[in-house]
């Protein structure tokens, strides 16, 4: 039953629509980007030699964004996130601030980039930030997480088995079953979690948060694939 259960989990937190044959989370996110990172800052620089045509564009970009956000479920999760937070310097806060900052920003990041150094510099800023956050930020702490964990993945266990491992992937490898706790689940993480787990969050957790502006995706709407990831999320 545990594999069974796993198996279903798994299944359920990549949220795999066999129909398609893909994620639909991560179209969604492709499509965000390409939509943000490519399309937008393109229409910025054809239409910045008229002031009129450019106030239009920005109008109607800003107008779509909000319209999106309105017939998905952030606003859902937005509060959610901001009613956890006893501060706005709380993770939660800071999380949920920063990602529609972050893709507000993003064309015009982009469209200055592309006008000052060329299209190349678009695409090397997305790699230099994907390399930071390979090497730079998921480099947690040291820790004995073997003497807790029991890894069935040789490629998990030679990234986290002497570092702490993110919970995020923590509980996304458990169940997947590519790890298992030695000791009983409950008692290893009421007594020794700050021991081995990490807790900043993951591209997971931003990945989640940021496709909840499409209501194909979204877990506030309760189709039968948005009710699965709702639980596997839980």
């Amino acid at each position: 039953f545990a594999a069974r259960d796993r198996i279903g989990a798994r299944s359920a937190m990549k949220g795999v629509d066999k129909a398609m044959g893909v994620d639909p989370a991560n179209a969604a996110l492709v499509s965000l980007w390409a939509v943000f990172a490519v399309l937008v800052p393109m229409g910025l620089r054809l239409t910045f030699g008229s002031p009129a045509i450019f106030c239009t564009f920005v109008a109607a970009t800003i107008g779509s964004v909000v319209w999106l956000v309105g017939q998905g479920g952030a606003n859902e999760k937005l509060q959610v996130g901001l009613s956890m937070a006893n501060k706005w310097t709380d993770s939660t806060a800071v999380m949920i601030l920063a990602i529609p900052i972050t893709i507000a920003t993003t064309p015009f990041i982009n469209w200055a980039l592309w006008a000052w150094f060329g299209l190349w510099a678009v695409f090397a800023q997305y790699a230099a930030l994907y390399a930071y956050y390979l090497l730079v930020y998921l480099d947690t702490a040291p820790a004995e997480t073997t003497k807790f964990i029991e890894f069935a993945d040789a490629g998990l266990k030679a990234a986290w088995g002497q570092k702490k491992i993110p919970i995020c992937i923590l509980y996304e490898s458990y169940c997947e079953g590519k790890l298992t706790f030695k000791a009983d689940l409950l008692e290893t993480l009421e007594k020794h979690r700050e021991e081995f787990i990490d807790w900043r969050p993951t591209f997971t957790i931003i990945r989640f948060l940021i496709v909840q502006a499409f209501p194909q995706v979204s877990t506030s709407f309760k189709s039968i694939m948005a009710t699965r990831r709702e639980i596997a999320d839980h």
